[in-house]
């Protein structure tokens, strides 16, 4: 089997390894990021007190896009979002040290642990104390 490969975040002295995600977790976030959605929204189509016809559509409009990676790439640059992908990821013994810094670099981490890099390497270099790491 393939080693898994990890995310390595340095906090307070101790070194912490994150698993980056794999497709399956990927998926099972994506699908938790949906399931969210839809109750944002059906709560959002009842306090807006939306007939029948409008809420079929609006999670129809959604059902459309589940799946879509962007919407989690979307979600790991907002707290909320960045969170979920690091709670669902790390040890839970480690998510209190990864939780208790900046909200730029839990969201840095959140999109290295998805696999997205937002800085070309060559800008990267250089910049230690912006990373997560």
């Amino acid at each position: 089997m393939a080693q898994h490969s990890k995310v390595v975040v340095k906090r307070e002295g101790k070194t912490i390894k994150v698993a980056q995600a794999r497709v399956q977790d990927v998926i099972d976030m994506m699908e938790a990021n949906h399931r969210e959605l839809r109750s944002d929204l059906i709560a959002d189509l009842e306090a807006g007190k939306i007939d029948d016809a409008g809420k079929v559509k609006a999670l129809e409009e959604l059902r459309a896009k589940k799946g879509i990676t962007s919407d989690l790439i979307r979600s790991a640059f907002t707290l909320p979002g960045a969170k979920r992908i690091i709670e669902h990821q790390a040890e839970p013994d480690d998510l209190e040290q990864l939780l208790n810094t900046t909200p730029d670099r839990i969201v840095e981490l959140a999109l290295q642990v998805i696999g997205w890099d937002p800085e070309p390497e060559e800008e990267a270099k250089g910049e230690d104390e912006s990373s997560p790491t």
